[in-house]
């Protein structure tokens, strides 16, 4: 496979991606993540066999929210506290999980 056809393939397996950073806009990731949707993409490929978890008692954790969440500490500084009520505030807000009435 070609470099972009395994960034391709890994983020496709994604479920966080695709509900979150797949149809955010380019600026708007940047701003939250510090790099582009391509470099996420590059370094997820490079450490995902090392994040993948296959044997797990529960749910898996995904290897991208793992990555997004450790982006946005390192750009934010804030507590992985503050960041997991972040992240619960905004899968409150987002379009999947708002019903309209």
């Amino acid at each position: 496979y070609s470099r972009e056809r395994r960034q391709e393939r890994i983020l496709k397996t994604s479920t966080f991606w695709e509900e979150n950073c797949q149809s955010m806009p380019e600026d708007k990731f940047v701003e939250m993540y510090r790099v582009t949707k391509a470099v996420f993409g590059e370094i997820l490929e490079h450490i995902y066999p090392q994040i993948l978890r296959t044997s797990v008692v529960g749910e898996a954790f995904d290897p991208a929210k793992k990555l997004a969440l450790t982006l946005r500490y390192m750009a934010t500084g804030d507590s992985f506290l503050t960041l997991g009520c972040q992240e619960l505030r905004a899968q409150a807000l987002s379009p999947t999980h708002i019903q309209i009435l």
